[in-house]
């Protein structure tokens, strides 16, 4: 599942501080389109380091992120799984196959964007859904447009589940905090800064890494502060 490949990422981050410093390297591997059978060559991540993290969740260091994905040469359906039963398969390509799939590679999306599109269709669970949105925000940074298309989507889920999702536990806190940032990054100033007031008056949020983060956020947002921000080392 792509989340646990986006979750491995994320703990690397806590693993490899400190450690000898691995390069971003790749190899080259032969892949079968599931849907067409489609055989074509793709390289793969081999190895990276992570040494910081942003606080929308990117990691930064020696990678790519989001890690890339395969993509079939024909039909552009992301390959997110090792295995696809025939059901899958069948189910997959109408939507694949379809004149709005089709419409949204003719119109340059990125790869993540497609996947969330497909999980959009497959219903997925709204968590997995704003998780390949965000990634997706992080392949078109440089495309204010398309950001802002890609932030809101990711934000929208991860509203929906915290809607649905009530237990306080570290995927609620995490929601929250990537939601309030997202809401920053849109400039949606006063409803960020609303919902980390009040996370920081809940008992589950007064963790000292967790407390600092919010802080920092409550400094960005009196200066109006839309861009992109590391977490600081001093702020973890």
């Amino acid at each position: 599942m792509i989340i646990k490949k986006f979750l491995l990422v994320i703990v690397s981050y806590l693993t490899l501080i400190g450690q000898s410093v691995n390069a971003l390297t790749f190899f080259e591997t032969e892949k079968i389109c599931p849907l067409d059978n489609t055989k074509f060559k793709t390289n793969e991540v081999a190895s990276y380091s992570v040494f910081g993290k942003r606080l929308d969740l990117q990691p930064l260091g020696a990678l790519v992120a989001p890690i890339p994905l395969p993509i079939c040469p024909n039909d552009h359906f992301v390959i997110y799984a090792d295995k696809f039963t025939k059901a899958e398969t069948e189910y997959l390509q109408k939507y694949i196959y379809s004149d709005e799939y089709k419409k949204l590679v003719a119109e340059g999306h990125s790869s993540y964007f497609l996947l969330a599109k497909t999980f959009e269709y497959l219903k997925k669970d709204p968590l997995e859904i704003a998780h390949t949105y965000l990634q997706a925000s992080w392949q078109v940074e440089e495309n204010p447009k398309r950001y802002q298309e890609y932030a809101q989507n990711s934000l929208t889920y991860f509203k929906k589940f915290l809607e649905l999702y009530h237990k306080k536990d570290d995927t609620w806190q995490t929601s929250q905090l990537v939601a309030g940032e997202l809401e920053r990054r849109l400039k949606r100033f006063e409803e960020s800064q609303q919902r980390f007031l009040q996370l920081s008056q809940l008992p589950e949020m007064k963790v000292n890494s967790i407390t600092k983060i919010i802080n920092y956020q409550l400094e960005l947002l009196k200066q109006l502060d839309s861009q992109p921000h590391e977490i600081p080392h001093d702020k973890r």
